[in-house]
């Protein structure tokens, strides 16, 4: 369990970019493509990301952005916990069941890798207070294989 206290690796299969308008639904229109999610990354006015790159991981091919939460951002969520400003980030849409959001305590590396019609989305968080940084995670992703 992570509890929101530590860096963590989570390697999820079929997700799609989370709804703005805090729903746990996909954004309706965005495509579930690694060009598609990076560009709807890019351009959320919410998030600060670095320029998406082309990246290959585990034979999948895909790209990989920073996000984080922009400082000028103040909107939230009812799900919040005491209406920090938040952005909901990526939902489980089969076979994983998530909805994660992204805030002002870390930054999220997103490989996100097309799989078919499908997708592989691996989220590297890193908190402040540890050694870590996102970069010391680059050993472990490039080593991950995937049978396609």
């Amino acid at each position: 369990m992570n509890n929101d206290t530590s860096d963590f690796i989570g390697i999820d299969h079929g997700v799609a970019a989370a709804a703005a308008d805090c729903r746990e639904i996909p954004e309706p229109g965005v495509g579930r493509s690694a060009k598609a999610l990076a560009a709807w990354f890019s351009r959320h006015p919410g998030l600060v990301t670095s320029d998406p790159k082309q990246t290959t991981v585990g034979g999948l091919p895909g790209v990989v952005l920073d996000v984080t939460l922009s400082p000028d951002w103040t909107e939230t969520c009812p799900y919040a916990h005491d209406g920090e400003p938040l952005v909901p980030l990526i939902i489980g849409i089969g076979p994983a069941a998530l909805h994660h959001v992204i805030n002002a305590s870390f930054t999220t590396r997103l490989y996100l890798l097309d799989l078919g019609s499908s997708n592989v989305v691996i989220e590297v968080v890193d908190r402040p207070g540890d050694d870590l940084a996102l970069e010391d995670y680059k050993a472990i992703i490039q080593d991950l294989e995937f049978d396609s």
